[in-house]
């Protein structure tokens, strides 16, 4: 398994690409056409465009059926999920994802998509040690509307951390942490050739501080 090479810098002043002047254009849509929200007001101050994703925790019982069930087809013979298990739904801007623990322990498990509807093109199992998650498991099987490879990977929030950011070219897209678990998020920064993907991370507090900004270079395991 190949490991991910992730440079922490901390409190470093960083320039990312496309935020070093003030942008008023619209953000783009989500996934599945809606708007996104308008940002906390904490990050008010953050350069944008700035698209904010939505996400919902809830345990399994509570969530969509259509789209566990196609889910945990990919991890066969993988049992039901118990009702009381946490599920987190992401909507983003290029793709959705669905996170939860495997019932028989040891992995968190995650289903990706950049369609609308159930369909689901990736997937992950992420090792847990000790409950932390050992690398972030790029999955680079899913392909836009354009045919682009998108990128998906989890980011374990530092803590207290409440936002994570994730630069994309034309844009930042807003992540909020839910459920005590890992962030998956996307980026369009992939590598075909080289079975990778960069993903630009800034992390912030519920009252905006930052907490740190990073760039994440994963690679798929092999």
């Amino acid at each position: 398994m190949r490991q991910v090479h992730s440079v922490l810098l901390g409190g470093v002043a960083l320039t990312l690409a496309g935020c070093a002047t003030a942008v008023k254009a619209q953000p783009p849509r989500l996934l599945d056409g809606g708007r996104p929200a308008p940002p906390p007001a904490a990050l008010a101050r953050l350069r944008g465009p700035l698209a904010l994703g939505r996400v919902r925790a809830a345990p399994a019982r509570a969530a969509d059926p259509t789209l566990i069930r196609p889910c945990l087809r990919r991890f066969a013979p993988l049992p039901e999920l118990p009702a009381e298990s946490l599920v987190v739904e992401r909507v983003g801007v290029a793709g959705a994802s669905l996170t939860f623990r495997d019932p028989r322990g040891g992995f968190l498990l995650a289903c990706d998509t950049t369609r609308k509807g159930d369909r689901f093109c990736g997937g992950s199992a992420g090792l847990l040690r000790r409950g932390q998650l050992v690398d972030p498991r790029l999955d680079i099987a899913c392909r836009d509307r354009r045919s682009h490879q998108v990128g998906f990977a989890w980011i374990t929030p530092l803590h207290g951390a409440r936002w994570i950011a994730v630069e994309q070219r034309r844009y930042v897209e807003l992540y909020k942490v839910a459920g005590r678990l890992p962030v998956r998020v996307t980026t369009s920064e992939v590598k075909v050739a080289g079975s990778s993907a960069v993903f630009r991370v800034r992390e912030y507090r519920a009252d905006g501080r930052e907490l740190s900004r990073s760039v994440l270079e994963a690679q798929v395991a092999g």
